[in-house]
């Protein structure tokens, strides 16, 4: 088996697991019909999963191993692979950070980042809710800052099993002991915090951009801590994308082609629909 193949098998499994334990401790009751949309963000998840590897050849740990044997990158000279695997990571997740921020901010990339946010319920399955062309531009982004580092193997291989992991676990819609959620949200980011991130109010979800790490929306002032709503009765979505369309492939897939409203250009207008 090749190592690369190693965080996809860490997703498959996380996946069950987090499903059984959203039917053990429900957070949140869903608004939308189950199957349909669990259905939607499973074949968009195999779409980005078809169509990336097609147009971006050198993929995440790929990216590093090619990197390495070229001998290319800031960290190529790095003696020390402990140093330059704890550069690496603090490198890759604070590009991640600034790359979710911009998805938000410039009004094009939204229109492709808005189908993550247009399910109405967020579950296990919302993690893998992204549009192909999503999928493409963030694999281009993560090869192309690996090897610019010249990333250790090693670090790109535990960074994308804990990116891998999280993406199910952070969208899961199960209970945490809030004593627990704290402690590990000093250092990682957990369910509450990403959950506020999916949050229907503008206010809330152009805040929380982090993957792994709480500690850019920290430092850059874009961290929300308590959401203005209780867990249980959060309001999740994009205004104007129904259940129908949420829940249907095609409009999802075409949906960045119609329309460039998004937040950037009209959040006085979300926000004040969302108070009134």
């Amino acid at each position: 088996m090749s190592i690369e193949a190693v965080p996809f098998l860490i997703l498959c499994a996380a996946m069950p697991l987090v499903a059984l334990a959203e039917r053990a401790r429900p957070l949140r009751p869903g608004v939308a019909p189950p199957r349909g949309r669990t259905a939607a963000n499973l074949v968009l998840a195999v779409c980005g999963w078809v169509v990336t590897p097609i147009v971006v050849p050198v993929i995440g740990i790929g990216a590093a191993f090619w990197a390495r044997a070229q001998g290319l990158g800031l960290l190529a000279e790095v003696s020390s692979v402990w140093l330059a695997g704890l550069v690496a990571v603090l490198a890759l997740d604070a590009m991640h950070w600034l790359r979710h921020a911009l998805l938000h901010r410039i009004p094009w990339l939204w229109r492709i980042h808005r189908v993550h946010h247009s399910d109405l319920d967020v579950d296990w399955s919302t993690g893998l809710r992204f549009h192909p062309a999503e999928a493409v531009l963030s694999a281009a982004t993560d090869a192309a800052v690996i090897v610019a580092l010249g990333a250790p193997p090693v670090a790109v291989v535990g960074y994308s099993i804990a990116t891998a992991l999280l993406s199910v676990v952070q969208h899961g819609n199960a209970r945490m002991p809030k004593t627990l959620a704290r402690e590990v949200g000093l250092f990682v980011i957990t369910p509450h915090f990403h959950r506020i991130h999916h949050s229907s109010a503008a206010a809330e979800q152009d805040r929380n951009f982090g993957n792994l790490l709480p500690w850019w929306d920290r430092l850059f002032g874009t961290a929300v801590e308590e959401p203005s709503l209780p867990p249980e009765s959060m309001r999740f979505g994009v205004d104007g994308i129904g259940a129908d369309a949420a829940g249907s492939v095609l409009d999802t897939l075409t949906d960045p082609l119609w329309s460039g409203e998004g937040p950037a250009p009209s959040r006085a207008s979300r926000d004040a629909s969302h108070t009134a």
